[in-house]
């Protein structure tokens, strides 16, 4: 049922209430007045194209689903991330840095930085052990450059005193 409409040319524009109409479908109808009803006619219905789905908050209902285990959010964390388009090595290198600026600003020394730099770089610059991040040559080059001045640096408070 429909409300009346007025034929112009042919054709009519009419709202179907009711039920949802499904795409890739044959309509059946029949147009009524007070005079009767006119014969059959069928409309087809063209294919629907679903509303894409984002995949955003995947990780976030994840983690959520199973009571927020730190198993599972350790490794949706970088996924959440990388969903936008980051590489996961540029999250890592962020970690890494802040945890290392933190220990210098809480020490106030590169000695403790220095020796976690040596114990965790190879989990952070291999590329199968690890985080198999796989970090460029050119960024390991730069590690090892920034450690080497902190051995510098120890040694030279070593032998000042």
């Amino acid at each position: 049922m429909s409300e009346n409409a007025t034929v112009t040319g042919g054709a009519a524009t009419i709202v179907v209430w009711g039920a949802p109409i499904i795409g890739e479908r044959t309509i059946y109808y029949k147009a009524c007045d007070a005079t009767g009803c006119g014969a059959e006619k069928t409309a087809s219905i063209a294919a629907v194209t679903p509303i894409p789905v984002p995949s955003y908050g995947d990780p976030l209902r994840r983690i959520t689903s199973a009571h927020f285990a730190l198993p599972n959010i350790t490794a949706e964390m970088p996924n959440a991330l990388t969903a936008l388009g980051t590489p996961i090595m540029i999250f890592w290198g962020i970690i890494y840095i802040a945890f290392l600026v933190g220990l210098w600003l809480r020490t106030r020394t590169v000695r403790m930085s220095l020796m976690i730099m040596f114990l965790t770089a190879p989990f952070m610059i291999s590329p199968t052990a690890g985080l198999y991040l796989g970090i460029p040559t050119a960024l390991a080059y730069v590690m090892l450059q920034l450690a080497g001045a902190m051995l510098a640096g120890v040694v030279y408070v070593f032998t000042k005193k």
